[in-house]
């Protein structure tokens, strides 16, 4: 494939990647294999591609509720307070 082609491509396949929806297997090998690559703009859009994927990997943290614990009087104030003086 011509290199004006091959970046067009790779460009567009940057362009459609998203962390939240799951890049096929193809394209992230093809983004590993091209890390390496001579063209900065290939490495470039490679780079931005595994960090899509890294962002995809990730464990979700589960949230949890926490109840605040009342206090009598403002806290906010009185924390205002303690730290300025």
């Amino acid at each position: 494939m011509h290199w004006r082609h091959y970046n067009m491509a790779l460009g567009l396949i940057g362009l459609l990647a998203r962390y939240d929806e799951p890049l096929p297997a193809r394209a992230a090998r093809i983004a590993v294999r091209n890390l390496i690559h001579d063209d900065l703009i290939v490495r470039k859009v490679s780079i931005h591609l595994v960090a899509c994927l890294c962002k995809q990997q990730k464990r979700k943290h589960p949230k949890r509720e926490i109840q605040p614990v009342e206090e009598p009087g403002n806290a906010i104030c009185k924390y205002i307070l303690v730290g300025c003086g």
